[in-house]
């Protein structure tokens, strides 16, 4: 059983910051500061303590930001702080080192941190770990990152070998590493003395493009900060509503040029205020830390998309509120826009410890009876099985790589909030003392999971089968949100000819024409032919000059029509049996040849003007 870790309450008043907190004023060694809610100064406190401090924050820009905002300042003349980023190297950071600065504090990545502060410091590393604070900020980032980055855990290699250390954020997760019990850490809880929720609309719906287009409608001169962290969702958002020119992204470089690839030259990877316009999109590298101190209150609107984004998914007890805390002089609304899908698969956190169990004796036993062989493959045996996607919860040894066995705890919790609506409710009650909570639905006639479904059809037969199902469902609707025609035009632009097929021939002929696009074409123009014979006008000239209770032969009743067929631009060669179209006729003999008798008239028409 893991030992638990002692926890110290520290209450806090309104207007008091980490800095004015007594416990925590420095911050202490072997911590975990959950410092309740953002902006209250964490990083503040360490730059500005008396001691030496290596600081590490999630993403450059927050590194920039601080660096910048506290250089700047005069009376910080003796201490100046520096930033470890792109273009920064050993022997800046060395020349640093032997400044004049009185305090010497640096702010790094994670990965700054092993590929330019060690190389810098690792001949006299012993003083280093002695001598200086080792700080993780937004400390959950190591949990939620730890997939998709390589290195964001590597510092903790040598983070317990720091006599002086600690963790902090206002949204830590839980931490199941057994070293940090084994090295007596202890968890700060700050509890404000006040009340510091904010509103929150959350808009459920069925189409997060649909929603938010609506969303922005309902309030056309505001301006916006939208986090999301999908390049695609946003270049979708940005090319339906055309708003590229009053537009920003604030992204990673390798999303920049994605973006650019695809002829959107929005983006940057550094953030300015000067560089903001109406529609501010951020991705994840600005969800937390980040400090924006603007001189309006925009409108934040934070997006998911489930079907097209996975990694959108927003966790309501940290990424929500890291989010909301962003903007440092306030926000004008706050709104989450979200989908649902049922069939998203999740565990509970008892089934994912079980199923992690399993994979873990299964890798150990492969382990252990690799290594009783003597096989001359057993070396590179190993070394695949390794590479299997399973491995990378485990170590080389087959012990648990503890920080992806959060990582996959955290991620199975949050997709469960999110296969439908009540389950993120109670998921944001979690998060009452950050929230006021307003929940809205916003339901479209056509959703994104159709969308996913028109997407991903395999051939074109089936893609306009799907679209024939969901227009013959629009317009079967009784009920629906928003412009039904702007739900028929968006399938329109998808296949003009089975949506004009539809309406000429129905559900019934599209499946006649066994959805082929070529036999389609062909229903419709017989469709249309079939109409002008039946119209007014045309049978008005045929019972001019084809009466009733008479006979014709099947010579003048082909030349009749023909006649006529050509005055009406019916596109049709003219048979003596299309007089069945018009009139009760019985086949008959007229002189030597074949013809019919007309009766009764099978059409009341209107005479010529």
């Amino acid at each position: 059983m893991k030992k638990k870790l002692k926890t110290i309450e520290v209450t806090a008043k309104i207007g008091q910051r980490i800095i004015d907190l007594p416990e925590l004023k420095p911050l202490p060694n072997n911590a975990i500061i959950y410092k309740a809610r953002t902006g209250l100064g964490a990083t503040y406190s360490e730059i500005n303590s008396d001691r030496h401090s290596f600081i590490i924050e999630p993403n450059v820009p927050v590194i920039m930001g601080k660096v910048q905002e506290h250089n700047s300042n005069l009376e910080n003349k003796d201490r100046q702080i520096f930033g470890v980023y792109k273009g920064v190297y050993r022997d800046d950071i060395l020349e640093y080192l032997t400044s004049e600065s009185k305090y010497k504090k640096i702010l790094t990545t994670p990965e700054g941190f092993i590929d330019k502060i060690m190389p810098a410091i690792k001949e006299n590393l012993d003083f280093y770990q002695k001598n200086f604070y080792l700080l993780i900020d937004e400390c959950e980032k190591n949990i939620q990152d730890t997939s998709y980055r390589a290195k964001i855990n590597a510092p903790f290699d040598i983070f317990f070998e720091f006599e002086n250390k600690g963790l902090i954020s206002a949204t830590p997760l839980p931490f199941s590493d057994p070293r940090f019990a084994e090295h007596g850490f202890v968890r700060y809880v700050v509890k404000p003395d006040y009340r510091f929720s904010q509103s929150l609309e959350l808009i459920s719906t069925n189409n997060v493009l649909e929603a938010f287009t609506d969303y922005i409608k309902d309030n056309p001169e505001d301006r916006y900060c939208i986090f999301v962290n999908s390049t695609n969702t946003i270049e979708a958002l940005v090319a339906k509503l055309r708003i590229s020119d009053e537009s920003a992204v604030f992204c990673a470089d390798e999303s920049v040029l994605k973006l650019e690839l695809k002829g959107l030259h929005i983006a940057r990877s550094d953030f300015g205020d000067r560089h903001m316009k109406k529609y501010n999109f951020f991705t994840s590298r600005y969800f937390s830390a980040f400090d924006m101190k603007l001189s309006y209150k925009p409108h934040v609107i934070m997006l998911t998309d489930v079907f097209f984004a996975k990694h959108s998914i927003l966790d309501p007890v940290t990424e929500a509120i890291q989010i909301a805390g962003r903007l440092r002089n306030g926000i004008g609304k706050l709104a989450h826009i979200t989908n649902y899908n049922p069939e998203l698969k999740s565990m509970d956190k008892e089934e994912a410890i079980l199923y992690l169990d399993g994979i873990k004796a299964m890798f150990k036993s492969i382990l252990q009876l690799a290594g009783n062989m003597t096989h001359k493959g057993k070396t590179d045996f190993l070394e695949q099985i390794r590479k299997v996607e399973l491995a990378k919860f485990f170590k080389p040894n087959g012990d648990y790589d503890w920080f992806m066995y959060d990582n996959f705890l955290n991620e199975e919790r949050v997709k469960g909030y999110y296969q439908k609506p009540e389950h993120l409710l109670k998921a944001y009650g979690l998060a009452n003392e950050h929230f006021v909570l307003s929940p809205k639905e916003a339901c479209y006639l056509l959703g994104d999971g159709d969308r996913l479904k028109r997407e991903t059809r395999e051939s074109q037969r089936a893609l306009l089968m799907e679209i024939a199902c969901q227009l013959d469902s629009v317009e079967k609707a009784t009920f629906y949100l928003g412009d039904k025609q702007r739900e028929i035009e968006l399938l329109r632009n998808l296949n003009k000819t089975l949506v004009e097929g539809y309406y000429a021939i129905g559900l019934e002929g599209l499946k006649k024409a066994n959805y082929v696009e070529s036999k389609i074409k062909r229903a419709i123009e017989t469709t249309k032919q079939l109409r002008l014979l039946k119209c007014n006008k045309t049978a008005v000239l045929v019972y001019e000059y084809l009466k009733s209770n008479s006979r014709y032969t099947d010579e003048r009743i082909k030349v009749v029509l023909g006649s006529i067929y050509n005055k009406m631009g019916v596109k049709k060669r003219p048979k003596a049996s299309d007089i069945k179209l018009f009139y009760r006729v019985q086949r008959t003999t007229v002189g030597k040849g074949k013809g019919y008798a007309t009766f009764n008239k099978l059409f009341e028409v209107k005479p010529k003007n």
